[in-house]
């Protein structure tokens, strides 16, 4: 992941609501061990690809797939949060190089063995070296 596509997700979860919501815990990768405040997210890099066209093979534009979890001890609570992210990220203003982001699902997951409701968010940001 470049420097870029880090610096764009740090400053969308440095927004507002997601930290008012989560009181800053927001993590990259997972969590810290132990016993966990609720509601917070954690998030994690998939993959980085280069964006082709049929006729002109791979351009100048990148897309970077991340994974944001939502946790919360109640469905709606994990629902809410992960809306709330969602909206951050696809009304985010661009940053330098950052073209477009946009996410395809919002899925609920599960509840954990702590009872707590987790929702995932697949973000895609498109951009450019």
């Amino acid at each position: 992941m470049t420097k870029k596509v880090r610096d764009f997700i740090n400053s969308v979860m440095a927004d507002a609501q997601i930290q008012a919501w989560t009181g800053g815990r927001v993590f990259e990768f997972t969590t810290p061990q132990g016993t966990h405040e609720y509601p917070f997210i954690f998030w994690f890099y998939i993959s980085d690809k280069a964006m082709t066209t049929d006729l002109q093979g791979a351009g100048q534009a990148w897309q970077a797939e991340i994974q944001i979890t939502c946790f919360s001890q109640t469905p709606q609570g994990a629902d809410e949060l992960a809306r709330i992210v969602y909206n951050a990220f696809t009304t985010a203003p661009r940053t330098d190089g950052i073209l477009h982001c946009y996410s395809t699902q919002v899925i609920p997951l599960y509840i954990d063995t702590d009872e707590a409701t987790q929702y995932a968010i697949r973000i895609f940001i498109n951009y450019q070296l």
